[in-house]
Formats: C-alpha cells, sequence, structure tokens
C-alpha cells in the first residue's frame, strides 16, 4: 500500500469481528463481545459530541441495547462497529440538539497519548501535561465537523466509514481531517 492511502486506519481501537466470526456463541455472547471490544472507543466518540461523560455513557449503553435488540430481530446488519458508531453519533446529535445547540465538542486526546506517566520526573510530567492542555485547547477551536473527522480517524475509523457515519462525501472526510491537521499545526506552532 502506498503511504497515501487512507484507507488504512491511524490505529487499532480492539480486535474487529466479522459477522461470521461472531455467530459462534449466542446472542448475548456476541453483544457482550462487541461491548467489551467498541464500548471506550465509542463512550470517548460521543462524548467529543456531547461535552458530557455521564451523557456519553448512557448513551453508549443505549446504542449497545439498540443493537441488541436488531439482532434479537434477526435484521442483518454488516458493519456492526460501523453500526454502533452512525447510531451513537445519531443519538448523540439529537440529543445535543434537544439539551444545547450551541455547545461545542472537545477531542478527547486521551487515546493518543502515548508517554508512560508513571516513569516521568515531576518536571516531565508536568510538561507533558502542559502539552496535552495546549492540544485540547487547540482541538476546541477546530469547527465540530473537523473535530469529529479526527476523533474517528484516531480510533480507527477508514475515510469511508467515517463518510457513512457522518452522512457526509469522502472528500469531506479527507478534507475536513486534512484542515483540523493544517490547523492544529499551525495553532501549536504559534503558541
Amino acid at each position: 500500500m502506498s503511504a497515501n492511502d487512507h484507507s488504512e486506519p491511524l490505529s487499532l481501537s480492539g480486535l474487529l469481528f466479522t459477522d461470521a466470526e461472531a455467530e459462534c456463541g449466542t446472542l448475548e455472547d456476541r453483544i457482550t463481545q462487541y461491548f467489551a471490544t467498541w464500548r471506550e472507543a465509542l463512550c470517548r466518540y460521543l462524548q467529543v459530541i456531547l461535552r458530557d461523560q455521564g451523557e456519553a455513557e448512557d448513551l453508549t449503553q443505549e446504542c449497545f441495547l439498540r443493537l441488541y435488540q436488531e439482532l434479537r430481530q434477526n435484521r442483518q446488519i454488516h458493519e456492526t462497529k460501523g453500526w454502533l458508531f452512525r447510531t451513537g453519533h445519531n443519538l448523540a446529535i439529537d440529543h445535543h440538539r434537544r439539551r444545547d445547540s450551541h455547545s461545542q465538542g472537545t477531542v478527547d486526546i486521551g487515546g493518543m497519548e502515548i508517554v508512560d506517566e508513571r516513569h516521568l520526573s515531576c518536571e516531565e510530567s508536568m510538561l507533558h501535561n502542559e502539552r496535552i492542555a495546549l492540544v485540547r485547547a487547540a482541538a476546541d477551536r477546530l469547527p465540530q465537523q473537523q473535530r469529529l473527522c479526527l476523533q474517528l480517524r484516531t480510533e480507527g475509523f477508514r475515510y469511508r466509514e467515517i463518510a457513512e457515519i457522518l452522512q457526509v462525501s469522502e472528500s469531506t472526510v479527507s478534507e475536513g481531517i486534512r484542515r483540523a491537521l493544517v490547523r492544529l499545526m499551525k495553532d501549536l506552532h504559534d503558541q
């Protein structure tokens, strides 16, 4: 694959199961497996939209309840992870609109932190936390669609999958991520 191939995820956010692999157990086993695999990533994504951990956790549970109901009624879901994120996205947008149409989300960069803080000196830890705060502040200034595209990309989604979840074109996703990264780099360089 070429270095410019946008179809590869930036990171793996858990094991991916095909429906054929998941059918080996009972419906409850499948839901439990999906929950263990994708709950944290889905909750992080919903928190970007909602800016409230408790509400994000509630909607995460609602997504898995809806998945259970869909599968219990023998409805075909070909890409379970995409279905969960699309459902969560729609629920969060509806909830967000009802709650406060003027709120802006933040990117949860907790999953992007790669430094093991257990081995940092006090000074290194303070500098690390300061850099994280600067990145969060810069991400807060991004337009919402760019934040969502970037967050989904950090969760390992491909451009096509992000486009399906956000119900936009792949070119919109590509441009949104490009603009977000350019703006983040500029904002962080100017700091």
